[in-house]
């Protein structure tokens, strides 16, 4: 909790500054809290709306989360959320990120993790999702497996990670491999 206390108002600072797209007159939820919305399901490892909606708004959680942000009315929906990513430009929110990554940096909080004094940048390609069969969507790539006909489509990424002498790492940047339409 310290170090949210420490990093929140910040990153609340931070999406803020993203253009809203939704209709101003029937918002219900800031742009601010639909983000954090999303960074806590991304936090606990959430990987569907409906995952999101069961986890997130137990009374548990939201009592836990009136403490951080006593300004919290309600728990948005997850397909809130979702509509509100659909408009959002991508590099907004990166670019958040990345700010948060060198105030973070600026503030010298890496300090005690850093590798012969510095501040290595991993870079990896890595297969994230794959599915059985082939689905109508042209941007994920394909492949056959096995000895048969079988085939999956999949998609990989190429991520930069901040890493740390204990392990730890912290995504910067990643991109999407797929194939253009």
């Amino acid at each position: 909790i310290k170090a949210w206390r420490s990093l929140l108002p910040s990153v609340l600072r931070k999406f803020s500054k993203i253009k809203d797209y939704r209709n101003q007159k029937k918002i219900k939820h800031k742009v601010t809290t639909l983000l954090m919305f999303g960074l806590f399901s991304f936090i606990f490892r959430l990987g569907s709306c409906r995952e999101m909606n069961r986890e997130l708004t137990s009374p548990v959680i939201f009592d836990n989360l009136k403490k951080i942000f006593p300004e919290l009315e309600t728990i948005p929906h997850a397909d809130t959320l979702a509509r509100l990513l659909k408009k959002t430009d991508p590099l907004e929110i990166e670019k958040a990120n990345i700010q948060l990554i060198k105030d973070l940096i600026k503030k010298k909080k890496f300090k005690k993790l850093l590798i012969d004094g510095r501040l290595p940048i991993t870079i990896d390609g890595t297969q994230k999702l794959f599915r059985d069969g082939l689905l109508n969507d042209g941007r994920w790539c394909e492949r056959s497996v096995g000895k048969g006909d079988d085939k999956q489509q999949y998609i990989y990424i190429i991520e930069a990670n901040i890493t740390f002498k204990n392990g730890l790492t912290i995504p910067l940047m990643t991109e999407y491999l797929c194939r253009s339409n």
